[in-house]
This record gives C-alpha cells, structure tokens and sequence, in this order.
C-alpha cells in the first residue's frame, strides 16, 4: 500500500520515510477514515453477490482469467476479440505510454494536508516503472514495520 501512496505523492524522496508513512496510517490518516475499517467493512461483504473479491496477484497470474471471471461478474458474454482487446489494455505497457489515464490528482489534492505535503502538487501516476511486482512491497518493508501490521491484522 504504501508504494501506491509513494507513486500516489510522486515518490518525493525524502519527504515521507516509510517509517512516517506507516505512522501515519496507524494513526488514521486518510479522507474515509481507519484503513482497517475500511478493509474490514468490505471482508464482511466478500460473499455477497454485489460484490467481488479480485487481487493484483490474481490479475499477474492470469489476467486472462481475470477478466473473463470480471465479465461473468457483471453478466456479460464478451467476444474473444474483445477480451484480447481488454487484456492489451490491461498491461503494463499500455498503461505506461498513457500516464496520465491513470492519474489520481483530484484524489490527492483533497488528502494532501492530512499526510503533511500541503505545498505539493500531483505530478505522478499510479503506473509504476517497474509494472509492478507480486511481493515487491512487502520485500520492500523493514522487519518492524511488517511485526507492526502482523500484529494490527491479529488484534482485528
């Protein structure tokens, strides 16, 4: 989560460590309230039939099958030559040549003052350079920090 921020804010190196980040998390910074609740509140609708659960690594492993399973989810019966055309749009690479599809400034603008970078303007995309990697944000994380959201996950 706290990559997606960090493209989120344009990884403005130094300006928030991660250890300030998760700080921050822990203590609630957000515009919709405590991230745990928010996970939370969505884990108890999982089976629903409004609702479906699909993760990043679902999408790495197969996203061909993600979407097919996405199609059936809102009940449609998409052409082949769509579903190829929905899987070229769904890489990587698509995405990086059209940055800015993908931006999220009207989003940061309104929680800019709340994680402390009121001065700063949006001038990043969510599409990562490197397209993004299964596990490579928890590789990312010190022994502390992961200790630290082991044991918030346990006491909810």
């Amino acid at each position: 989560m706290w990559r997606v921020v960090f493209c989120f804010v344009g990884n403005m190196q130094g300006s928030v460590t991660i250890e300030e980040f998760v700080d921050a998390i822990f203590a609630g910074a957000s515009n919709s309230g405590q991230i745990w609740s928010h996970f939370l509140g969505w884990y108890e609708h999982r089976k629903d039939p409004n609702v479906l659960w699909l993760f990043f690594e679902d999408l790495k492993r197969d996203l061909r099958s993600s979407v097919l399973r996405i199609a059936k989810f809102l009940d449609m019966q998409p052409t082949e030559e769509l579903v190829t055309k929905v899987c070229h749009m769904s890489h990587h690479s698509y995405m990086k040549d059209r940055q800015v599809k993908f931006d999220d400034h009207f989003v940061f603008d309104h929680v800019k003052a709340q994680i402390g970078l009121e001065g700063y303007k949006h001038r990043a995309t969510k599409v990562r350079k490197s397209g993004g990697k299964v596990g490579e944000g928890k590789a990312a994380l010190s022994e502390p920090i992961l200790k630290r959201l082991r044991e918030k996950w346990e006491s909810i």
